[in-house]
């Protein structure tokens, strides 16, 4: 919970190796995407009542156009956990290794090709 924390993702941000995207509708967030260094997502959220509306896709796709401009990879990675990895699978990315277990956290390493 301490890696989602709003001050959390608000320090790695201004030391400048992660940038993060906020959807809001009114003065309420609905999704966040968090990069880091370009090339690798740390956190993708949507609020349940917005799911299945597209939001994760247009944070993404805005995410794939920046990090294409900054052309420092060609990839972008996810390490998806397995209620994501469905989801990260329509969005286009596929898995380069099977689950795994590290601190007690199931993930699947997947990637897309910018």
């Amino acid at each position: 919970m301490q890696f989602i924390n709003p001050s959390t993702i608000s320090s790695r941000n201004f030391r400048g190796n992660s940038f993060t995207l906020v959807c809001c509708t009114g003065d309420r967030i609905i999704g966040i995407l968090e990069v880091q260094g370009w090339k690798h997502i740390l956190l993708l959220f949507v609020d349940e009542d917005f799911h299945g509306r597209g939001i994760a896709k247009e944070m993404l796709n805005r995410v794939v156009q920046l990090c294409r401009d900054k052309g420092e990879t060609d990839v972008l990675t996810v390490n998806a956990s397995p209620y994501g990895e469905p989801i990260y699978k329509r969005l286009g990315f596929v898995p380069v290794a099977g689950q795994t277990v590290k601190n007690g956290i199931k993930f699947t390493p997947m990637q897309l090709t910018l």
